[in-house]
């Protein structure tokens, strides 16, 4: 088949077959088809080295922050409804390993988990996990399985599921990694749902931190080299905190506060856990002034940034705010759309 660099109309019957939803690690396994390791799966192949790593990562975390959420990348999954199953095509070694950490809490595999290996390498290789773990895991916080979010996409055929893989593959390998850096903009682009109706909603805290994380990443590619030194320094780091600009609780003598955009996407900003402290219930104003002087010489939030630029903040400036980042999303799909279409070779798939 040919893959054509246009983007898809999501209309179309075709993508019934094709599911994306974020979920948590709970979520993952509470389903109605149990989780499974195909035939044909490599062996689980991470390295002690490997598992203590993901174990300091999620331990560092767990550390620093009590209710934020750990992002562990994509899943791919096919639904077989034949055999009443869900194959994991993408993920095995982050599940596995996970599955080794629940079963030294649990004795037991994680719910709706039914893993089955046959290599031997698989096997010498979990058993160096489980060393891993038992070494790592006392004092090790438990809860953080609650907070592990992974965005699922689900195939309903196969076939799906490795041209999804093969269409990225066959493009590097093919083009020797040219326009690598577009490809991967209109991959991601396609993931997504309808813009207007998930940033247009008021879900405040439970939105979904990726769409904070590229919106700086949309920011940063549009305007760094049109902004000061302060936005050409801006680098993505991590923030587990999504702070309302005007508070839940705010002043009765606070005249910058809004009503009825308070859960509005235009009214969050997401930073770090001791950010949202430290600013917390205080006044727009001295938020404002907070934030200028800790980003003087380098700004840690770009969609803050253009907040800040305000001297007044009511509903009307945090809807308007909140229809600009919809509009700065729709340019920058229009573009990469568009530079794909010019630049991008088709990529054919057996």
């Amino acid at each position: 088949m040919t893959v054509s660099p246009a983007r898809p109309d999501l209309s179309d019957e075709r993508f019934a077959d094709v599911n994306v939803a974020v979920m948590d690690f709970a979520k993952l396994g509470n389903q109605s088809y149990c989780l499974k390791l195909d035939n044909y799966q490599r062996p689980y192949v991470w390295s002690r080295q490997k598992v203590e790593q993901l174990l300091a990562d999620l331990s560092a975390f767990s550390a620093q922050d009590q209710v934020g959420e750990y992002y562990l990348g994509t899943l791919l999954l096919h639904r077989d409804d034949r055999q009443e199953a869900r194959f994991v095509i993408d993920g095995q070694q982050r599940l596995s390993s996970l599955a080794v950490l629940f079963h030294y809490f649990k004795d037991a595999l994680p719910p709706g988990f039914d893993f089955r290996y046959r290599s031997p390498v698989s096997a010498e290789n979990l058993l160096r996990a489980k060393e891993a773990v038992h070494a790592f895991a006392p004092g090790f916080d438990v809860s953080i399985f609650s907070r592990l979010r992974f965005t699922v996409i689900t195939v309903t055929r196969e076939d799906l599921a490795f041209t999804f893989c093969d269409t990225l593959n066959n493009y590097l390998l093919r083009h020797g990694g040219a326009q690598a850096h577009l490809y991967l903009q209109y991959l991601d682009n396609h993931l997504l749902c309808d813009i207007d109706a998930i940033l247009s909603g008021s879900d405040g805290t439970s939105f979904s931190h990726y769409w904070f994380y590229k919106l700086e990443y949309i920011l940063w590619e549009k305007y760094r080299d049109q902004k000061d030194e302060a936005w050409r320094a801006f680098r993505i780091t991590a923030k587990n905190s999504v702070e309302h600009v005007s508070s839940q609780t705010p002043d009765e003598y606070d005249s910058n506060r809004v009503d009825q955009a308070l859960h509005s996407f235009g009214n969050l900003g997401l930073v770090s856990r001791s950010i949202n402290s430290e600013y917390g219930n205080k006044p727009y104003l001295e938020k404002q002034a907070r934030f200028r002087l800790r980003n003087a010489h380098r700004v840690d939030s770009l969609k803050l940034a253009l907040i800040y630029k305000n001297e007044h903040w009511c509903d009307e400036t945090a809807h308007q705010h909140r229809d600009d980042m919809i509009g700065e999303y729709k340019s920058y799909f229009e573009a990469v759309s568009r530079a794909a279409a010019q630049r991008l070779q088709p990529v054919s798939t057996p």
